[in-house]
């Protein structure tokens, strides 16, 4: 039996990430190569297009130029690049040149299609207002940004691929290949799905983008407040945590420190302390010879049992784990 392919336009626009782009085009491409060679069909099993709106040229963030087709009237899937900024504040001036495209996005609410982003194309989509009252995830790096800009969408930013009904979202940039096999189990089956992981070297356990955050070394941007507690923290990371002491550091209340954090940065104050002991533990785990066993002592952990707790919950994995994936000889 012969099935129609399932169209893909992927979306480019002025500043994009051709990486994302291209890879989610070049995958499904070797899908559809993979699953000819196995013989039971002869048709394409996927369409990718590479489209911008009317069809014109645009320059990607390397400079190159793309010839591109318009979109399609009958896509199956729209897949939405991210793009290179520096900045917050340059991200946000970079989707105020993009209201022609985000028009375009929302325009398939209407449809029965789905939509994806990768990486931090995750902001077209939720200003295009598809991600209201959805769960999501984006690039680690534009976390704290996307919460606050989008408070109606639920981020999950420790998983590699979230779907939500019509809406498939992405962690960083590589996450472009997830999104491909993904696809491929979908419309080809496990078996092609593997292969082709096999040959392009992502492996099953990606599911996960928590190991690979990095906490920002000068802190959050925030209030006074929050700055200065995140500070105080950082420098005493290896004592006991104490939320009084840190509020009068601060020169604040308990309550009012706790408030800003929520306000802020979507969690405790006693929670932001476990992700910089954490994020010390990586540290160490990367580049020192120490037991694993001696590092609660060394970050200010009573037990064993507790850091290891701790450390799964944030990172994904075990400290053992995480020594195996992220550590040479």
């Amino acid at each position: 039996m012969r099935h129609s392919p399932f169209k893909v336009d992927i979306l480019v626009f002025d500043g994009c990430l051709a990486a994302e782009a291209f890879a989610v085009a070049d995958v499904l491409n070797m899908a559809n190569a993979i699953h000819q060679l196995g013989g039971r069909e002869r048709g394409a099993r996927f369409a990718p297009a590479i489209v911008s709106i009317a069809g014109r040229n645009v320059r990607t963030s390397a400079g190159a130029v793309v010839a591109c087709g318009p979109p399609s009237s009958d896509a199956d899937m729209l897949v939405v690049p991210g793009l290179h900024f520096s900045r917050a504040d340059e991200l946000i001036d970079r989707l105020s040149d993009l209201e022609a495209e985000c028009r375009y996005i929302k325009s398939y609410q209407r449809k029965d299609t789905v939509v994806a982003s990768i990486c931090v194309g995750a902001f077209l989509l939720a200003e295009a207002g598809l991600l209201d009252h959805r769960t999501a995830t984006t690039g680690w790096i534009a976390a704290g940004l996307f919460k606050r800009r989008y408070p109606k969408c639920q981020l999950d930013i420790d998983q590699m691929l979230v779907r939500d009904r019509q809406t498939w979202t992405t962690g960083a940039v590589t996450a472009a290949y997830d999104l491909a096999l993904a696809l491929t189990r979908q419309h080809c089956g496990d078996i092609y799905a593997n292969r082709l992981g096999k040959i392009i070297l992502v492996g099953q356990d990606r599911a996960l983008q928590s190991p690979f955050v990095l906490a920002d070394p000068e802190g959050p941007a925030g209030t006074d407040i929050v700055t200065r507690a995140c500070h105080v923290m950082r420098r005493q990371s290896g004592q006991p945590f104490d939320l009084a002491e840190l509020a009068v550091a601060c020169r604040t209340s308990k309550r009012t420190l706790n408030r800003r954090f929520r306000d802020e940065l979507q969690c405790s104050p006693l929670q932001f302390f476990h992700q910089i002991r954490i994020e010390r533990a990586k540290s160490l785990i990367e580049t020192k010879r120490l037991p694993l066993q001696a590092l609660p002592e060394r970050l200010g952990y009573s037990d064993c049992t507790t850091f290891r707790a701790i450390f799964k919950r944030l990172t994904g994995m075990t400290p053992g784990q995480y020594r195996l994936k992220f550590t040479r000889e």
